[in-house]
């Protein structure tokens, strides 16, 4: 099972009290992944491809995911293509397995999982668009699927 995180004042105050760490490490994070890339193999047609194809099956299977819980649907389409851009996780992944399994994760993999951040990221967006613009105006003035939840 998991755990659901509610908005609570505890959490807001986590939130808060994180700020100046996460403004700390953050670059960093993103400096050393960055310095763990290399860019003659991203660069690379093969790698290219492979990163294509494993952003085609993150879709797919976020998407079959979703399917699976949902049934068909325009609630369907909109949860597996947002969960498609999970970039950090991938990021994370690489980020520990470069520490941790550096004998087995070439420089090949790290290339491929970046440009499956990089596609899906992209992508996403435009994807959700796309499908929004399918439902009338007036249909998403009347359901509650539409509504933004409010944060303070």
């Amino acid at each position: 099972g998991g755990v659901v995180a509610g908005e609570s004042g505890m959490t807001h105050r986590i939130r808060e009290e994180m700020k100046p760490l996460n403004f700390l490490l953050v670059p960093i994070f993103f400096v050393y992944i960055g310095s763990e890339v290399n860019i003659q193999t991203l660069a690379s047609l093969d790698v290219f491809l492979y990163g294509m194809l494993v952003s085609l099956l993150a879709f797919v299977g976020k998407y079959v995911s979703a399917l699976g819980a949902m049934g068909k649907g325009l609630n369907t389409s909109l949860i597996g293509i947002g969960m498609s851009p999970r970039g950090e996780v991938g990021l994370i992944f690489v980020a520990v397995a470069t520490t941790t399994l550096s004998e087995v994760v070439t420089a090949d993999i790290i290339s491929i999982i970046i440009w499956m951040v990089i596609v899906t990221t992209v992508i996403a967006p435009i994807l959700l668009n796309r499908i929004l613009q399918k439902v009338p105006l007036s249909e998403r003035d009347d359901d509650e699927r539409f509504e933004s939840p409010v944060v303070e």
